[in-house]
């Protein structure tokens, strides 16, 4: 691939070396690239901010909703500490001239934001049933923030 520029967006507790690993596993894709790959034992962690089924854990019963920082939406939370993952989940579009990583975070890849979703279904861009499934993931799925 001759990329000739790449832009990291929301790319959370990345470093320098991650960011290599991550231009590494997306060498052999073209368009749009929603995955999750296993972190090399030569990297650390990353932290996985998911809490819920997917991640092993009971549905997240009590919750609050919150704007983060960067974002316009709403988002589920919980007060918690994140937890260390060795998974790494990569949403990106690649060309031939440039490689956008959009969002890349520790853990495994969750369902877009239901709020973004029920948007994008009104506007025409995503199907009932894409919106229904991301309604019903952050309905026992939420993130952990701290709040200190």
């Amino acid at each position: 691939m001759n990329t000739t520029e790449t832009n990291f967006h929301h790319c959370h507790g990345l470093g320098e070396f991650h960011k290599d690993f991550v231009l590494e596993s997306l060498s052999q894709d073209k368009g749009f690239v929603a995955k999750t790959v296993v972190i090399p034992d030569t990297l650390q962690s990353l932290p996985n901010d998911l809490i819920g089924p997917i991640c092993g854990d009971a549905p997240v019963e009590d919750s609050r909703h919150m704007v983060r920082k960067g974002r316009e939406w709403l988002d589920r939370v919980v007060v918690a500490e994140g937890r260390p993952s060795r998974l790494l989940t990569i949403v990106a579009v690649v060309s031939d001239t440039t490689i956008d990583v959009y969002t890349c975070h520790g853990g495994p890849l969750a369902e877009r934001n239901p709020y973004e979703m029920v948007q994008a279904y009104f506007d025409g861009k995503v199907t009932k049933e894409a919106m229904e499934t991301s309604i019903e993931f952050w309905k026992v799925h939420a993130l952990a923030v701290n709040l200190t």
